[in-house]
């Protein structure tokens, strides 16, 4: 039974690698490949921990596995593929009171959303850099891409929603950029689901100079 759970899980995993020895395709997991990482995971240490010599073994190999499965190709957004580039927008300016724990800035927080006629959220700007928000064919944000007054890319992140029990949840696996596009910093972080602060950051790997995603959207 255990395996064929493993087995139904690296399936999904398998889709972003190559064929016959090649080298891994650099493609953006789903959200349902993030999940069956996590379920190799769980059943890799677990096989690990095991007295039996077989388990021990196919736990190590499913270890190997998640350590040469691929990463996503970056940057993870086009400019012209968010899913609302082309639409026509209001912007309408926001004042937030209570402080979101990653925001270092002053108090309170002003900030203007982008937002069509029928209220479907396209982008906050918060005066020096903007997040313009990548949306599915359902009008859902599932990701967002950080630009400057200039345009450049400074960061961009992608969201996993999750409900655990009652409690609804949101992950974002981010990416910070310096002027040539080379990955500067990198994390996941939880954000609640109710305010939509950023509320923890967890496998963080470089420097992070700034946070743009202490503020995520919770609702359309």
């Amino acid at each position: 039974m255990h395996r064929l759970i493993i087995y139904s899980a690296l399936s999904l995993l398998l889709l972003g690698c190559g064929r016959d020895g090649e080298s891994p395709r650099r493609v953006p997991r789903p959200p349902a490949q993030d999940d069956a990482s996590k379920e190799i995971a769980d059943h890799a240490r677990k096989f690990k921990e095991s007295d039996d010599p077989q388990e021990k073994e196919l736990g190590k190999m499913l270890e190997d596995f998640l350590a040469k499965a691929p990463e996503p190709t970056l940057p993870l957004w086009a400019a012209d593929n968010l899913g609302w580039h082309t639409n026509q927008f209001t912007t309408y300016s926001h004042t937030l009171e209570r402080k979101p724990p990653f925001f270092s800035g002053a108090m309170p927080l002003e900030y203007t959303a982008g937002q069509s006629a029928g209220g479907v959220l396209f982008f906050h700007d918060f005066g020096g850099f903007r997040n313009q928000f990548k949306l599915n064919d359902a009008l859902i944000v599932i990701g967002a891409r950080t630009i400057d007054g200039n345009g450049r890319l400074l960061a961009e992140a992608r969201a996993r929603y999750y409900v655990k029990g009652i409690e609804q949840g949101i992950e974002l696996e981010e990416f910070h950029y310096d002027k040539a596009g080379a990955v500067t910093f990198k994390c996941k972080s939880d954000v609640d689901g109710g305010t939509g602060f950023k509320v923890d950051e967890k496998e963080k790997i470089g420097k992070k100079d700034k946070d743009y995603y202490f503020l995520w959207p919770t609702r359309q």
